[in-house]
């Protein structure tokens, strides 16, 4: 199965830390540097996970996962949100809205393949 996954994140050098990590595990990697691009791109093709940004322009992480679910053959992907916020309502509100995991900015490369290996199904490891 295709492991391709959606990175969001208005930094253009987290997307390029992310996409390295990733493409050298294996992974087919899209990027989309606001929330709204990024609801297009799913529109458009099927992503197996989700890598979002909380604090972006045009629409948030939060707001990028509700309208993410709500999107046909995405109710459980997984979705991981990365960010510098330590709020733990926040993260309350994210994980309710359907955020799978959390990861907290800065992050190493291995971070980010542990997380993925917790939050997807084994035939995507």
């Amino acid at each position: 199965m295709l492991k391709r996954v959606l990175i969001v994140d208005d930094s253009e050098t987290v997307r390029k830390i992310l996409e390295a990590t990733l493409t050298a595990a294996g992974y087919e990697v899209t990027e989309a540097e606001n929330g709204v691009e990024a609801l297009a791109y799913a529109g458009s093709s099927h992503f197996d996970l989700l890598m979002t940004d909380l604090k972006m322009p045009k629409m948030d992480g939060y707001e990028l996962v509700k309208s993410f679910r709500k999107l046909d053959g995405y109710r459980f992907t997984p979705a991981i949100m990365l960010t510098s916020e330590i709020d733990l309502l926040k993260k309350q509100s994210c994980l309710a809205a359907g955020v799978s995991s959390w990861l907290t900015k800065p992050f190493r490369p291995e971070q980010v393949l542990q997380i993925i290996k917790m939050v997807t199904p084994t035939n995507l490891n």
